[in-house]
């Protein structure tokens, strides 16, 4: 008879695993699960829909319901956010993107949603997170600057001194 074959790493699994997930979906479906990975291990819904919208697609419900469905995410009890279950689902993820050119790209759309949300806590340091992942530098300096400061300011300054030590990497590399 024939033999299951063992993946050979944990990636492989975990490849493998998002595969089946694909096989029934519609083909925007890796680009939608790449985007939640990049948005991070717990996803807010609508970050999700906005940034598959300026992908250009809007994600098929069937996507987050074969995440739930297969044990892949959690979600949460107002269905408002929905979350990896596990840290190398997410890594592997991101993984696929980084091999298939797109992981700047998400990071760019990623911090693009996050320039309507100013307003929300935390979102400086985030949008200047993805800028330095996307590899634009320069970009990012204002948020990671503003960020540090917000950080300052809450008294959380451990935080605030990485996050110029990031500012001063990137000021050199713009």
């Amino acid at each position: 008879g024939e033999t299951a074959e063992i993946p050979s790493t944990i990636h492989d699994m975990w490849n493998d695993r998002i595969a089946a997930l694909l096989v029934d979906l519609p083909e925007e479906a890796e680009v939608a699960l790449e985007l939640g990975a990049t948005l991070g291990l717990e996803v807010n819904q609508k970050e999700w829909l906005e940034a598959c919208e300026l992908r250009g697609f809007t994600p098929s419900p069937r996507i987050t319901e074969g995440l739930l469905k297969r044990h892949l995410a959690e979600s949460s009890s107002d269905s408002t956010r929905w979350r990896h279950t596990h840290g190398m689902l997410r890594e592997s993820l991101l993984k696929r993107a980084k091999e298939s050119g797109r992981f700047g790209h998400h990071h760019l759309v990623c911090a693009q949603m996050l320039e309507r949300r100013t307003n929300h806590r935390g979102v400086a340091e985030r949008r200047g997170t993805h800028l330095v992942s996307a590899k634009a530098y320069e970009e990012a300096l204002p948020s990671l600057l503003l960020a540090a400061s917000q950080r300052k300011a809450s008294g959380d300054l451990r935080r605030a001194l990485t996050l110029l030590e990031v500012h001063a990497k990137a000021a050199i590399r713009a």
